[in-house]
């Protein structure tokens, strides 16, 4: 299914058809908020100022798969009593061809004291004890500093 949209442009007040998503659709323009000439120009003069920040993934040893695994089930628990959909980020698993084992993964939202904050794990099963977990930062590039990820 094809959503596209009219939209006025910010800048310039003309009125563009911009995609919202899908495929099989007659522009490939998906800004909201400029037309395809004034976001070219808007993309061009920001090419020339560097990044500060950016989103990484960096391993953690702050908590444990344990941790991780109790704050999925109670996370879940209070979605299901709340409404019973969960809302989660989806992730594909990687299988190993020789035995057909498949990973475990899960993005978890961190509670108590890491409330707002959020983590990955990754192992093979029966690996355990080789357990990957990564947190979402927000990465200083100037400074090199790194704090958890902010939603805003």
């Amino acid at each position: 299914m094809t959503m596209e949209r009219y939209h006025r442009c910010k800048h310039c007040q003309s009125v563009y058809l911009c995609l919202i998503s899908g495929h099989g659709f007659s522009t490939n323009h998906t800004n909201t908020r400029h037309c395809e000439s004034c976001a070219e120009v808007v993309s061009n003069a920001l090419s020339a100022v560097p990044a500060k920040f950016e989103r990484i993934w960096d391993e953690t040893e702050a908590v444990t798969l344990e941790q991780l695994q109790a704050w999925e089930k109670l996370n879940n628990a209070e979605a299901d009593a709340k409404n019973g959909f969960r809302i989660r980020r989806v992730s594909v698993g990687l299988i190993r061809l020789e035995t057909g084992e498949s990973d475990v993964r899960a993005y978890v939202r961190g509670r108590d004291k890491f409330a707002q904050r959020h983590f990955h794990y990754n192992y093979w099963k029966g690996e355990e004890d080789e357990v990957k977990i990564t947190e979402e930062l927000e990465h200083n590039i100037e400074t090199g500093q790194k704090e958890p990820w902010r939603k805003l």
